[in-house]
């Protein structure tokens, strides 16, 4: 028995997992496990944290790989269309390359208005720039790569329309 809580720190060393959690864990998955399931204990966590690996992953989207394809399921629509999608895309990328790098799932209301702030400075700009990227989370949504589209909170800018003179 000795041997075995040893073996088992030594397994959990450096993850930041205590052993009291890992046993917690173990019980948690084993509890779900139903009586005429016919797997060992042990084969059935296995499987329950397979199954969770390919959830996360499978859910997973880094910004930079989500634009990429959302500008490719884009490609039907007008040259103008295309070309300011990409424009606004590798704009925003540009502006700040760790949010290129966060998942959807992680991008929060407060950190795409900052975001769309620091790159576009105009009301106009700002407006077209909110409105593709509430148009890539609602896409990121229906991937389900995130739950809620954040973009869908930030308010548009005013735009104060004056005379042209001539």
């Amino acid at each position: 028995m000795k041997n075995e809580i040893i073996s088992a720190l030594e397994i959990l060393k450096g993850t930041g997992v205590s052993i009291i959690d890992a046993a917690r864990f173990a019980r948690n998955i084993l509890d779900s496990k139903t009586a005429d399931f016919k797997l060992t204990d042990a084969q059935y966590c296995a499987k329950v944290i397979r199954a969770g690996i390919a959830g996360i992953r499978q859910k997973e989207m880094a910004f930079a790989e989500g634009f990429a394809l959302y500008h490719k399921s884009k490609e039907h629509l007008r040259a103008d269309s295309l070309r300011d999608i990409l424009y606004i895309g590798r704009r925003l990328m540009r502006a700040n390359g760790e949010f290129a790098k966060a998942n959807f799932s992680e991008l929060t209301r407060a950190q795409c208005e900052q975001w769309l702030a620091s790159a576009f400075k105009t009301a106009q700009q700002f407006n077209k720039a909110r409105a593709m990227l509430h148009g890539l989370f609602e896409f990121a949504l229906r991937r389900e790569w995130c739950d809620k589209n954040p973009v869908k909170l930030i308010e548009r800018k005013k735009i104060t329309e004056r005379e042209i003179t001539p």
